[in-house]
């Protein structure tokens, strides 16, 4: 391990830049209680900075870096749950979409013996048209 020199200070660091930019908000706001809270947090940021004690400084670091990634870990979990809802109504628009753009190019008719469902294209006259479903062949005007 690495020797260190007891004038040389500490530096910023993950944890002491996460408590400056935190304190923020509340140094900004127009409570005394949210200006006391950003004054401490600001506090021990400068005081993490200026610290000539590297062993304790970065064991606390150890400490914030394990929470940041167990946060970390939990908050993409949610996000993907979020995102799952978000993506099903994304993909659902989209089949609407697509059956917008659809009805412009193409016509859907039933089958007259088993209903199923058939896209042909537009305006290509009357077409003689083959169920994939049953095999029926018909005759129809596009």
């Amino acid at each position: 391990m690495k020797a260190y020199d007891s004038k040389v200070r500490y530096g910023w660091d993950n944890l002491s830049k996460f408590l400056a930019v935190i304190s923020l908000p509340f140094l900004f706001s127009r409570s005394s209680i949210s200006l006391i809270i950003g004054l401490i947090l600001l506090g021990w940021s400068i005081v993490r900075v200026l610290s000539k004690n590297p062993s304790k400084r970065k064991r606390e670091e150890i400490v914030f870096e394990n929470w940041s990634r167990h946060a970390n870990y939990w908050l993409d979990i949610a996000e993907d749950k979020i995102s799952g809802v978000g993506s099903n109504i994304k993909k659902w628009y989209q089949r609407q979409k697509w059956k917008v753009e659809d009805r412009k190019r193409f016509k859907v008719i039933k089958c007259p013996n088993c209903s199923q469902k058939l896209r042909i294209p537009k305006g290509k006259g009357k077409l003689l048209i083959t169920c994939r479903s049953c095999g029926h062949k018909f005759k129809k005007r596009t």
